[in-house]
């Protein structure tokens, strides 16, 4: 076998900043470049970004398909993926599939053009797309992707049997690869902290942050519930938010609605976000569903609690300290919740915390690379 691997990421789309993708930067960023190289397979989404212009200077290429998913390149995306396997026939050892049940028709061609280690990598715990049709297109691939795998992966429990179902998670045929995170990079920091809460005008107050975009399964329209409910009790409180999406505008107005807009930050999409989140004493994440959130993980890294919604895995809670609370809960409950971390004892060694539950961003990308390279040797067997 070759003393180095190459490896076919593919993702439903690059151009807006999600989770996801940034996920697959870091391990990209990690990887051995002697051992593994990594080019970029995505579905056109009509937004862009400096995303692949990141990637390519680690030495990736990418390529780009339309979307199966639109009525008007349905044909076209079919033919220019096979097209793209054909062309490539012998140069990808794996396909690693970061998009569920929509990488059906890529793992289709990945398997009739010769890539014998196909890898689906599930990294959510429900069908997110808000379109009926499509929440039924991926209920009804779900199985037949799951079919044209050799390899099954998931960010968590959960969302391993979202994807493969609870037996495949029982049996222990879905590996979890967690989203970790570089230790170095998230360590907790007091200079930088008062620095960054002097510059946002925050230093005495208490500082409840949220991370993520501005999309219905985050939930913001009942993080707001729930700060209205702290602001009420604490008049020293103020709400954080770092994202961008199509929901901003919406949660905006409704601040705006109920006078709490002179507390809540919208900071936009940021490329700090390990120094902003110092600022923050709490994280909410009241998400409707998510796979395993890094911002959670990597809040905690830095010292700082979590409050999740129970639809979020278990995993996510990693400092002593994080908890959970129902989405049936009033936003009051929410909120008298969250302001017993007001007085809480901040946790002096985060990281250990991190490494224990397996989310050390290099020793879990070194066990990425193992995996590929004994994937690919039974194969060939």
């Amino acid at each position: 076998m070759n003393t180095r691997i190459n490896v076919l990421f593919f993702m439903d789309g690059i151009g807006n900043a999600g989770g996801i993708q940034e996920m697959a930067l870091k391990w990209i960023e990690n990887f051995n470049p002697q051992k593994v190289r990594v080019d970029i397979l995505s579905y056109d989404t009509g937004k862009k970004d400096n995303y692949p212009e990141r990637v390519k200077k680690f030495g990736c290429e990418v390529y780009i398909v339309p979307t199966y998913t639109r009525r008007t390149t349905f044909f076209k995306s079919l033919h220019d993926t096979e097209m793209f396997f054909k062309e490539n026939k012998g140069k990808y050892d794996i396909i690693h599939a970061h998009a569920s049940a929509k990488a059906f028709f890529v793992l289709w061609y990945a398997k009739k053009y010769g890539i014998n280690v196909r890898i689906l990598h599930s990294h959510s715990s429900r069908t997110i797309s808000e379109k009926v049709i499509q929440r039924l297109a991926a209920n009804c691939l779900k199985i037949p992707a799951s079919l044209l795998t050799t390899d099954k992966f998931a960010c968590s429990p959960e969302a391993g049997k979202y994807l493969f179902g609870r037996f495949a998670v029982k049996t222990g045929r879905v590996k979890i690869i967690h989203n970790a995170i570089d230790i170095e990079k998230f360590k907790y920091d007091k200079e930088e902290r008062d620095e960054i809460r002097e510059k946002l005008n925050i230093s005495n107050k208490f500082v409840v942050g949220h991370v993520g975009r501005f999309m219905e399964p985050k939930n913001h329209d009942f993080l707001i519930d729930v700060f209205e409910n702290i602001y009420k009790k604490e008049k020293n409180a103020v709400l954080v938010c770092v994202g961008s999406g199509e929901l901003e505008e919406t949660i905006k107005k409704k601040c705006i609605d109920l006078r709490i807009d002179d507390r809540v930050m919208f900071l936009g999409f940021r490329s700090d976000v390990n120094k902003i989140m110092q600022a923050f004493d709490l994280l909410i994440m009241p998400s409707l569903f998510e796979g395993l959130p890094v911002t959670g993980v990597e809040a905690q890294a830095l010292g700082v609690p979590a409050l999740f919604a129970d639809t979020i895995t278990k995993d996510a809670a990693i400092l002593p300290q994080s908890s959970y609370l129902s989405l049936k809960q009033s936003p009051e409950e929410w909120a008298d919740k969250a302001l017993e971390y007001k007085t809480m004892q901040k946790e002096e060694n985060p990281s250990k915390y991190i490494v224990q539950k397996g989310y050390d961003l290099k020793l879990e990308t070194k066990k990425l690379e193992e995996y590929y390279f004994m994937s690919c040797e039974k194969k060939n067997d």
